[in-house]
């Protein structure tokens, strides 16, 4: 039905009961034991009230990608607050290198219902947080199996957009912001 264009409009329970009895949907089954028994399920929709996803069950043909397209959503569902919060700032700030005016963002009110993790409220994202994070570079080189210098480590933090990346005065670790 989200990926449909015949018009036909469907409760929640319904539509459910369709991606899981739909030998059409029969890929999408096995999601929706996400939110079957859920209180609350996530739903994106518009300013105009059209559905635009069901995450993470299937996303709408109403917001799809094509080639003229000039504003893209993202969105970043999970049943960790902070964690998708970090998914989706890194995914904005990636994109966002593309964007008419480069490392631009707009941000989306998110309206939480009561019944949602952390309870009602209303947040604003991305929060494009600066987070710090170190490693011991024995760490990383054991990691990725290679014996990497602090330069090259720090090099390739930055292709990686993980800049400014620093080595420690005793070179033994280092740090991305």
């Amino acid at each position: 039905p989200l990926t449909e264009e015949s018009g036909r409009s469907f409760t929640a329970d319904r539509l459910l009961a369709h991606y899981r009895e739909d030998a059409s949907c029969k890929h999408l089954k096995p999601y929706t034991d996400l939110i079957a028994d859920s209180p609350v399920c996530p739903v994106i929709y518009d300013s105009a009230g059209t559905v635009l996803s069901l995450p993470p069950i299937i996303n709408g043909r109403h917001s799809r990608i094509r080639l003229e397209t000039r504003d893209v959503f993202i969105e970043c569902t999970a049943t960790d607050y902070a964690k998708a919060n970090t998914v989706l700032d890194i995914v904005v700030a990636t994109f966002s290198e593309y964007c008419a005016v480069p490392f631009r963002a707009e941000a989306v009110r998110v309206v939480y219902e009561e019944g949602a993790a952390g309870g009602a409220r209303v947040d604003a994202t991305p929060k494009l947080t600066y987070r710090t994070h170190a490693a011991a570079l024995s760490e990383v080189r054991g990691i990725v199996g290679v014996d990497l210098a602090a330069e090259e480590v720090c090099r390739l933090c930055t292709k990686m957009q993980l800049g400014p990346a620093r080595i420690s005065e005793d070179g033994g670790s280092g740090e991305v912001t």
